[in-house]
Order: C-alpha cells, then sequence, then structure tokens
C-alpha cells in the first residue's frame, strides 16, 4: 500500500466485510451479460471519496485516477482504469431503496428502513 503505516485508511479498510456487500448485492445482478463491476469496489470509492472530502462524481473518478492511497483502498489496480463517472450515478439508480435498506439493516442498529420508504 501507499501511504504512511499510520494512514487513517489502512485502520478503516479492514474493518469492512467486502464479501458482505457482495452478497447483498447479488440479487441485483444478472447471472449473464457482460461482466459487471464490483459493487464492493463502488461502495469503497463512494466512501473513500466521502473520507477525502470528495464533492462529485467527476472528482471521484480524478482522485482514483492519480491517487494511490483511494485506489489501494478500493482495490483498483495500478493499470485498471477507474469508470466513468456516470457509473456512480447509475448504480445508484439501479440498486436503489433495497440497496439502502439492506445496509440500513446491515450497519444500523435496528431496522429502521420502513420508516424511511
Amino acid at each position: 500500500m501507499m501511504g504512511t503505516a499510520d494512514h487513517p485508511m489502512r485502520k478503516i479498510r479492514p474493518l469492512i466485510d467486502t464479501a458482505r456487500i457482495r452478497q447483498l448485492c447479488e440479487p441485483l445482478y444478472a447471472e449473464n451479460g457482460r461482466p459487471s463491476i464490483p459493487p464492493e469496489q463502488l461502495f469503497l470509492a463512494l466512501l473513500g471519496g466521502y473520507l477525502l472530502g470528495v464533492t462529485s462524481e467527476r472528482a471521484l473518478v480524478r482522485e482514483l485516477t492519480g491517487n494511490l492511497v483511494l485506489r489501494w483502498f478500493v482495490g483498483l489496480d495500478l493499470d485498471q482504469m477507474p469508470w466513468d463517472h456516470a457509473t456512480f450515478s447509475h448504480k445508484a439508480e439501479s440498486w436503489g431503496l433495497i440497496l439502502y435498506c439492506a445496509c440500513d439493516t446491515e450497519w444500523a442498529s435496528g431496522n429502521r428502513c420502513d420508516s424511511r420508504i
């Protein structure tokens, strides 16, 4: 990893269960068709962008292009191009409330999803 041993992202990354994110998103993906972007990488990109104070999807793609710590956090190899900024909007629309509720149920105490519908 790039960055110092005490970098906050080094401490946060091991706390995120990427296998669980993939499991929660599995029903939202088709079994056939072209390979999709791993949902855990999109989640990590959004979380990493939030932690870095990135304020737009275009700025997030710029960060993913040049910020080695963020690339490590997300799991992008050095030779992988980051996704188009529209990918984030598209996934937010397609995942929608289903994923929002699943995440809320998983990571918050109690099921507050019904009150947000």
